[in-house]
C-alpha cells in the first residue's frame, strides 16, 4: 500500500532537533523518526508566514505564481492541490487540524497591516513576547487539548481505515506557534534541560527592513539574557510536546499495522526568531525563521541519512504525487523519491528561493540560498550576503565585500523571477484590496477601526493613509 501520513506543525525552527544534535532540543520521536529515514538538514519554506507558505505547499508553486502575499491572500478553493491529486487516484483522504492556506481568513489588524506596509507607519502590532509556565503537569498540556484532541481524531480516523484502499491523513496542530507567548507547562518545561538553553549572538547590524520589522513586532525594548533564555526554553519545551503528538501518530500507524507501509513526513510552515536578531515570530528570511524540519521515512526508503541538499516546501507537492504513482505535474518543485532511495534527482537545482511580501516588513523580500552563500534582497534597499559554513547565525553581512557573489546570485535569482517586478505586482494588490475595504464603510468606521486595532494610531496616521490611497 503506499499510504501517506504528513504532519504539519506550525513555526518549528528547522535546526531544532536531537536528530542535528541541537543542544536543547528534546525530540525523540522526531530523532527516531529520521533513524527510521531521513532528516533534511537544510530545508527552506517559500515564505515565512503561515498563509503563503502553505499555500505554496499545497499547490506545489511559487508563492509570486499564485499570489499568496499574506495571511489573508492564498489561494483559491478551486486551485487543484496535492490531495485533489491524491483523491482522483482513489486515495481515502483525511485532514485534521490547521491548514490555513486559503484565502480569506486572518484579523482585520493582521490583513490592514499587511496593506499598507508600503507607507513604513511606525505603528506597532505587537506588544512583543512573552512567555508563562502553567502549573499542570499533564503531559498534555492544559493550554494544547484542543490540539491534542485533533491528533485523537486523525489517529481514530487511521484506525478506520480499510486494507483495500490507500490513505493519506494530515495533521495540523498548531503549536510550537508562540503567537500568545512561548508558553508551555511544568512537564514540558522540565524536559529541557535550562543549562543547555544558549543565548542568541548579539547582531551590530541595524538594516533598515529588520529595524522597521522589530518595530511593528514590538521588539525595541532590551529584555535581559536570562528572559531570552526562559522564552527559548519554552519554545523548546512547545515543541518538545509537538513531539509527543508526533509519536501518538506513529504509535497509531504501529497498533494498526501501517507502520510498515506508509510515508511518514513531518515538517512545518515556518520557523520562529526565538530572540535572533531581537526578535520573535517569523516572517523574516533568516535561518531561524525561514528554516523547517522535514523528516521523511517509509517502506524501502534508506534508513538513519542526514542529508545536506537544498530543499524546499515545494518539494512535497511532487514527492506526493511520486510516491502515490501520479504522473507528475508540471511544478517548480522536484521529488525527494529518488534520494530517499539512495539515488539523485538530476533534475534538482543546487538553489532554493524563497519571498516575503506581507506584514511587519516595509518592502519585499527574496532569499536564494546556493551552497554556503544565501543572498537576502531587499526591493528599495541594501542587500544582505551570508556565508552560512563560516557564520551560521548570519551576523556578517558581507554583500559590500563581496560584489561578484551578489551579482552572480542575483543573476541566478532573476533567471526564476524579477523581484522589482514581482514587488510591484504586490503592492498594488495591497493597494487595490485596502481601498475596496475602504470603500465598504463610512469614514467614521473606518478611522474607528484603525484607531481599536492599534494602540498607538493617530490622526496623522490616518492623514498619511488618505493621501497614500489617492496616488
Amino acid at each position: 500500500m503506499k499510504n501517506i501520513v504528513l504532519m504539519c506543525s506550525d513555526s518549528h525552527d528547522g535546526r531544532v532537533l536531537g536528530a542535528l544534535n541541537y543542544p536543547a532540543a528534546f525530540t525523540p520521536n522526531m530523532d527516531d523518526l529520521a533513524f527510521r529515514g531521513s532528516c533534511f538538514a537544510n530545508t527552506y519554506c517559500n515564505s515565512p508566514q503561515c498563509v503563503p507558505s502553505r499555500a505554496s505547499m499545497w499547490s506545489g508553486r511559487y508563492v509570486h505564481d499564485i499570489g499568496a502575499w499574506n495571511n489573508y491572500k492564498g489561494i483559491e478553493s478551486d486551485t487543484p492541490t496535492f490531495r485533489t491529486h491524491l483523491e482522483e487516484a482513489g486515495y481515502a483522504c483525511g485532514v485534521f487540524g490547521k491548514t490555513d492556506y486559503l484565502s480569506g481568513k486572518h484579523t482585520l489588524q493582521n490583513r490592514i497591516t499587511a496593506w499598507y506596509r508600503d507607507l513604513a507607519l511606525p505603528v506597532a502590532e505587537k506588544d512583543g513576547p512573552c512567555m508563562r509556565v502553567d502549573d499542570d503537569e499533564g503531559e498534555r498540556s492544559a493550554s494544547m487539548l484542543k490540539h491534542w484532541r485533533l491528533i485523537d481524531q486523525g489517529c481514530e480516523w487511521l484506525e478506520q481505515q480499510q486494507a483495500n484502499q490507500p490513505f493519506f491523513c494530515y495533521f495540523g496542530p498548531n503549536p510550537p506557534h508562540p503567537g500568545g507567548g512561548y508558553n508551555t507547562n511544568r512537564y514540558w518545561w522540565n524536559k529541557i534541560d535550562h543549562d543547555a538553553v544558549t543565548l542568541p549572538p548579539q547582531d551590530e547590524c541595524d538594516h533598515p527592513v529588520m529595524a522597521y520589522m522589530r518595530l511593528t513586532k514590538g521588539c525595541t525594548s532590551a529584555l535581559s539574557n536570562e528572559t531570552i533564555r526562559k522564552m527559548r526554553h519554552g519554545y523548546y519545551a512547545r515543541i518538545a510536546e509537538v513531539d509527543a503528538m508526533l509519536g501518538q501518530i506513529i504509535s497509531t500507524l504501529e497498533r494498526t499495522n501501517h507502520l510498515e507501509d506508509t510515508l511518514i513526513i513531518y515538517l512545518s510552515d515556518h520557523g520562529d526568531m526565538q530572540l535572533e536578531h531581537g526578535q520573535y515570530l517569523k516572517n523574516a528570511l533568516y535561518e531561524g525563521s525561514a528554516r523547517v524540519p522535514l523528516l521523511v521515512a517509509g517502506p524501502d526508503l534508506q534508513r538513519d541519512v542526514i542529508r545536506n541538499e537544498l530543499v524546499s516546501l515545494l518539494d512535497i507537492f511532487p514527492t506526493l504525487l511520486d510516491w502515490a504513482g501520479i504522473p507528475e505535474a508540471s511544478c517548480p518543485g522536484f521529488s525527494l523519491i529518488p534520494e530517499l532511495r539512495g539515488g539523485k534527482n538530476i533534475k534538482r537545482a543546487s538553489h532554493v528561493i524563497s519571498e516575503y511580501h506581507s506584514n511587519f516588513q516595509n518592502t519585499g523580500s527574496f532569499m536564494i540560498r546556493d551552497g554556503s552563500w544565501k543572498l537576502i534582497e531587499y526591493v528599495g534597499f541594501e542587500p544582505m550576503l551570508f556565508h552560512l559554513k563560516n557564520d551560521p547565525h548570519e551576523i556578517d553581512n558581507l554583500a559590500s565585500q563581496n560584489e561578484e557573489v551578489v551579482s552572480e546570485l542575483a543573476g541566478l535569482l532573476r533567471k526564476q523571477c524579477n523581484p522589482a517586478d514581482i514587488d510591484r505586482t504586490a503592492k498594488a494588490y495591497d493597494k487595490r484590496v485596502m481601498q475596496s475595504w475602504r470603500d465598504e464603510i463610512s469614514d467614521d468606521a473606518w478611522e474607528q477601526a484603525l484607531f481599536e486595532e492599534f494602540e498607538t494610531w493617530n490622526r496623522d496616521y490616518t492623514k498619511q493613509l488618505k493621501q497614500w490611497l489617492m496616488t
